[in-house]
């Protein structure tokens, strides 16, 4: 029989752990396997492999026993288990802005997703909340040719043909400026 829909919800009480060595990771993983309240319901490893964009960590999900006036219930929370020293890089790899940014495109293999971030990564980003913006922030500045062609191609991974149509058209007029109309 199927769950209902609530109950695949994981992530709604959240917390992070930080670990400044792998050694305090490991006594930690131990930890929470021996306590007899907390049961370990799925892992992602991100150390093994990383991210592609290099990022690494551990997701867990873990069932917490919570005691109630009407008996023991089993609540679900993700704990983010990080190295001190890998989370403080993060704003160099641009993990979260990328992620929200590509979020429904990040499925596929992981080279075309690479190639995806090397080009979001020499954009503009940081004031960008949507490929909309983005577009109207690169057109807005003084933008060189290649900075336009690289966000074209960005905007066509993804499919963002208004997007595309607005730089390629911005593309022909700076050429009409430069070589003339013919």
């Amino acid at each position: 029989k199927t769950a209902p829909c609530y109950s695949w919800l994981f992530d709604i009480v959240r917390g992070s752990v930080y670990c400044d060595h792998e050694d305090d990771l490991v006594a930690l993983w131990k930890k929470i396997e021996a306590d007899p309240r907390i049961e370990i319901v799925r892992t992602k490893n991100r150390f093994n492999p990383p991210e592609f964009n290099g990022y690494r960590d551990i997701m867990m999900n873990v069932a917490v026993d919570v005691d109630t006036p009407a008996g023991k219930i089993s609540h679900l929370c993700e704990l983010q288990i990080h190295l001190t020293a890998i989370k403080k890089s993060e704003p160099m790899h641009k993990s979260h802005a990328v992620y929200e940014f590509f979020r429904s495109f990040f499925l596929g293999n992981a080279e075309a997703v690479e190639k995806r971030l090397d080009m979001f990564c020499a954009l503009p980003v940081d004031d960008a909340k949507d490929a909309d913006e983005l577009v109207d922030h690169v057109l807005g500045s003084d933008a060189d040719a290649s900075l336009l062609e690289g966000l074209c191609d960005l905007l066509e991974s993804i499919q963002e043909s208004a997007g595309v149509v607005k730089v390629r058209e911005a593309i022909l007029a700076e050429r009409e400026r430069a070589f003339g109309a013919e």
